[in-house]
């Protein structure tokens, strides 16, 4: 509907020439449209240009590379189209579509070409055809076609993948130098999907066809993210079989997000509290280190106070490092330190300084490690023989438990921060054990031989009073501080 209008500026319409509807040549035409009203009319100018129709090529070209496919032998045709050729002309007009290969089929869908491979009754091995596309409008095109058939997978067709697992350090709102994942083939090669990661992990999703080893990059941007450890993974899958490749992302603190301490604890208990010198402490939080890494031993044997430009800062003294991580670090209180009421604890990663916590000290703080890790349940101990105690191996009455535990305080001589420990470092303070709450005669209490000073062996008596049991509750006292009460050894 046009609206009558007073103006008279000319309505301008463009059209494409074609002759058998309009009759038309190429040129400028000028007419009207009279609008009549009930008491007057409009005349409303109209041009009109018509353009010459678009030439095109003599030959048909398709858009990108002549169609490929690798399949396992023995795969029937899909319902979905596999592929499709479409043409840089957009005026052509599809009356046929041929193919002089059984594994190959084309069907016409408006002006593309639908392909439908398969891998029927064909052996492992390399092959071609010839598509055949006619038009109305074109001369005839032949597209080359090429089909790779691999073997089958079975249940023993093993894809690996290198590395096993990918970490990566980065900082806030930053990114990391993109690491190479390769895939191999444990025998022939075999399609297979590469899926999965988070967001923060920029790797292609993608299915594979190809017929070599093939690698990939796979890097991390942290934009979004708050210092700390992020965990992830992909997925390599097969008809036979899948692979998990895990991936770690430690994010690094900057000046604006700097390291942020949540809790500082006995690294064998869990429990927070005063400190002692030479305890294993384990204290989390966000960003407070770097990549992941196990304790490591400078020149002269001792335990390094920087790992993955991470430090712990006690009393402004560097603690030995055991284990480093976005997300937790654990270290060993110096021996060194003045003992007063209170102490400081900060950490420094990627040389930035998170907050300074004030905590309490003591002359001694024990705790027994046990064997998950939590402070409950079964301790870390070893039987008289050395060989470990537990449900299966409970210790004999009569005989010695071997307990580790930390928080033990000075020895005498006194230990060295960060050293291994030698035998005959005895506890500087008075030591008992008691087993289900019978005294357990203390045979030796102090730094456990070979291993870091801070980590506290106790060889105690079984008493033969005690009746079985595979969860008995073990506890120790140093000094006049006790350890946690949930500990447990088995005797029978």
């Amino acid at each position: 509907m046009v609206s009558p209008s007073s103006g008279t500026t000319p309505l301008q319409l463009t059209v494409t020439a074609n002759p058998a509807t309009l009759n038309l040549a190429p040129g400028d035409y000028a007419g009207q449209i009279t609008i009549q009203g009930p008491g007057n009319s409009v005349v409303v100018p109209v041009g009109l240009h018509v353009f010459a129709p678009p030439t095109h090529g003599t030959t048909l070209q398709i858009n990108g590379p002549p169609p490929n496919y690798t399949l396992p032998a023995g795969s029937p045709q899909q319902m979905a189209a596999a592929g499709f050729i479409t043409f840089q002309e957009f005026d052509v007009a599809l009356t046929s579509v041929t193919t002089n290969v059984p594994w190959l089929t084309a069907t016409i869908l408006a002006n593309t070409v639908e392909l439908y491979p398969n891998s029927v009754g064909l052996s492992p091995g390399f092959y071609s055809g010839t598509i055949t596309i006619d038009s109305s409008n074109y001369p005839e095109l032949q597209v080359p076609a090429t089909l790779t058939v691999i073997a089958a997978p079975t249940a023993q067709t093993i894809l690996t993948a290198n590395p096993t697992s990918l970490s990566f350090t980065a900082p806030v709102g930053g990114s990391s130098p993109p690491q190479t994942l390769a895939i191999g083939f444990n025998g022939g090669p075999v399609l297979f999907n590469l899926r999965g990661g988070a967001q923060w992990l920029q790797a292609p999703n993608a299915s594979n066809s190809t017929t070599a080893a093939p690698a990939y990059n796979v890097s991390v941007y942290t934009s979004g993210l708050a210092p700390g450890a992020y965990h992830t993974a992909l997925t390599v899958s097969w008809t036979t079989g899948s692979i998990t490749i895990p991936v770690t992302l430690s994010v690094t603190p900057t000046a604006t997000f700097p390291p942020i301490m949540s809790a500082i604890v006995n690294s064998a208990s869990g429990i927070a509290g005063a400190i002692a010198p030479g305890e294993i402490l384990s204290i989390f939080g966000s960003g407070v280190g770097g990549t992941p890494t196990g304790p490591q031993l400078d020149s002269s044997g001792k335990v390094l106070t920087t790992l993955a430009q991470t430090q712990v800062l006690i009393g402004g003294i560097a603690a030995p490092l055991i284990y480093v991580s976005a997300s937790q670090v654990n270290a060993i209180v110096p021996f060194g330190g003045a003992i007063d009421a209170t102490t400081t604890v900060q950490v420094v990663s990627n040389g930035i300084e998170s907050a300074t916590w004030q905590v309490p000290l003591a002359v001694s703080a024990p705790a027994i490690f046990t064997g998950n890790s939590t402070g409950k349940g079964q301790a870390a101990a070893l039987n008289q023989d050395n060989s470990v105690n537990g449900l299966s191996n409970p210790a004999a009455r009569g005989t010695v438990i071997q307990l580790y535990a930390t928080g033990g305080g000075l020895t005498h001589p006194p230990g060295t921060t960060g050293t291994l420990a030698s035998s005959g470092e005895n506890l500087a303070q008075s030591v008992s054990v008691t087993i289900a709450g019978v005294n357990a005669p203390v045979q030796f209490a102090g730094s456990a031989p070979g291993e870091v000073e801070g980590l506290v062996q106790i060889n105690a008596l079984i008493p033969q009073t005690l009746g079985p049991s595979l969860t008995a509750p073990v506890a120790v006292t140093i000094g006049n501080a006790p350890s946690q009460a949930q500990a447990t050894i088995a005797i029978n």
